[in-house]
């Protein structure tokens, strides 16, 4: 029988600190640490989903036991001297104590019996409590490592107990270069718009991206397009945006009202697709100035149309584009009628008088009253 298939998350979760994306604050402290023998008895790993805090657990628990290379992460929780604790599903005082009887047996083998408690905030008051003690003084062969996204719900006198490090957000052309060299390791054809779109709806989370990726090789198979992948995601077309914002140049709303019927007919989702319109007149915003067209995240092709589009629009008539945006996403939430919200949406776009000229209005209304 064949060798059942592994996900690309699986296949390639870094195995060494060289091989975590982004994180080299991270990296390079733990492995000074490790050099100079300085090694802490709890870390506290936050920062959002995907971006490596569980990873980066399991790889300084790998490196301070000298687990060999042939264990994989998921085979790591089997091994005798590191733990994983999901505190989502064991946040039990009753947790805790069993995890404060092991840790009082020395390891087996190694030096550290290393415990990775995963969303640590998930534990009760009471269990944080009990964890206390053995926190603020722990056996010499025992390091804590925990993970979170929301640091600010653990109790101060843990978070005082241990050494914190806060992991960043991965930035789109980071995960496009990783998900390109995975494609050329898995043999997978894809093309800059595509990575590019995984990589924006991984939002800042590598794993996702991977995820995403997955998703994308099940529907298109080894040859990804973008019109393909596209249609896998349901996602907006950068060509679409571009359209809807040009009616406030063109004064027509025809054309982007009939291109919304199709993309309703093709089972869009209008939230997301009204938050792609706010990201789209926020790029233009940002393509404005030479010194925020890199905060831009698409390719080298795109950002150049933006740039384009942007001459088009004044800074003031953009802001009231998102601000028209914006008030229809909270409308839409309430409506009966979503579709409807987003079609008078596109009408005040396209009929919205241009800043320049609501400025001479406002002056000659101003100057007639003062006469009067």
């Amino acid at each position: 029988m064949a060798e059942s298939y592994r996900a690309l998350t699986r296949v390639y979760r870094p195995s060494s600190f060289e091989d975590i994306v982004a994180q080299e604050h991270v990296s390079n402290t733990l492995k000074n640490a490790i050099d100079n023998d300085r090694l802490a008895h709890a870390y506290m790993f936050c920062g959002p989903r995907g971006v490596g805090k569980t990873t980066m657990a399991r790889v300084l628990a790998r490196t301070i036991n000298d687990v060999d290379g042939s264990v994989d992460g998921e085979q790591l929780n089997q091994t005798l001297n590191i733990t994983e604790i999901d505190a989502a599903s064991n946040n039990k005082v009753e947790d805790v104590h069993t995890l404060r009887e092991s840790v009082r047996i020395p390891p087996q083998n190694g030096r550290y019996k290393v415990y990775i408690i995963d969303e640590v905030h998930m534990l009760s008051k009471a269990a944080f409590n009990a964890l206390l003690k053995t926190l603020e003084e722990p056996p010499a062969h025992v390091v804590f490592i925990f993970a979170t996204t929301e640091p600010h719900k653990v109790l101060p006198t843990i978070l005082s107990r241990v050494q914190r490090f806060d992991f960043r957000r991965i930035e789109t052309d980071e995960i496009v270069s990783r998900l390109s060299a995975i494609a050329n390791k898995e043999s997978i054809t894809i093309d800059k718009e595509s990575l590019h779109l995984i990589a924006k709806r991984a939002d800042g989370a590598l794993r996702d991206a991977l995820s995403l990726m997955d998703q994308a090789v099940a529907f298109c198979g080894s040859n990804i397009t973008y019109t393909a992948i596209l249609d896998a995601f349901h996602a907006i077309d950068v060509e679409d945006l571009f359209l809807f914002s040009a009616c406030m140049s063109t004064g027509s709303a025809a054309e982007p009202l009939v291109r919304f019927q199709e993309l309703m007919q093709d089972g869009i989702d209008i939230q997301e697709f009204l938050g792609s319109l706010t990201e789209h007149f926020r790029h233009i915003y940002l393509a404005k100035d030479e010194r925020t067209i890199s905060y831009i995240e698409a390719t080298e092709e795109t950002r150049t149309r933006y740039v384009e589009a942007a001459k088009a629009l004044s800074a003031e008539d953009t802001l009231r584009g998102i601000h028209l945006v914006n008030q229809a996403q909270m409308h839409v939430k309430e409506a009966r009628q979503p579709r409807i919200q987003v079609e008078i949406l596109i009408a005040k776009l396209a009929h919205m008088m241009p800043s320049s000229e609501l400025a001479i209005v406002t002056s000659q209304v101003t100057g007639a009253k003062k006469k009067e």
